[in-house]
C-alpha cells in the first residue's frame, strides 16, 4: 500500500508539472495531432506502410512520435489516471 501511495504521489507531481508546462507553451496537442496525422497521411501515404512485418501499428507509433514530450507525458498520465480509477473501481468485487 505505502508503494501505491507513493507512485500516486509521483504521478500527481508529474500531472502538476506537465499541465504547468503545458500551460505555459500554450500549445493545443489536439490541433497539433490533427495537423501531424493530416500531413503524415499526405506526405506517407504511399511511402510508409501502417503495419510492419511483425503485426505491430507503425501508425500509432508514428503518432506517438509526433507528440512533444509534454504531450507524451500528459497522455500518459491521462491513461495511469484512467487505469487507477478502474483499478479502484474493481478492488470492491
Amino acid at each position: 500500500m505505502k508503494k501505491a501511495r507513493s507512485h500516486l504521489n509521483l504521478l500527481d507531481r508529474i500531472g502538476r508539472f506537465t499541465r504547468f508546462l503545458s500551460n505555459t507553451l500554450g500549445e493545443c496537442a489536439e490541433q497539433r495531432y490533427a495537423g501531424c496525422v493530416a500531413d503524415a497521411d499526405r506526405t506517407n501515404a504511399q511511402t510508409a506502410p501502417d503495419y510492419s512485418a511483425d503485426g505491430v501499428d507503425l501508425t500509432l507509433i508514428r503518432w506517438f512520435l509526433s507528440l512533444t514530450p509534454i504531450e507524451r507525458l500528459q497522455f500518459l498520465e491521462e491513461r495511469i489516471s484512467e487505469i487507477l480509477q478502474i483499478r479502484e473501481r474493481n478492488a470492491g468485487r
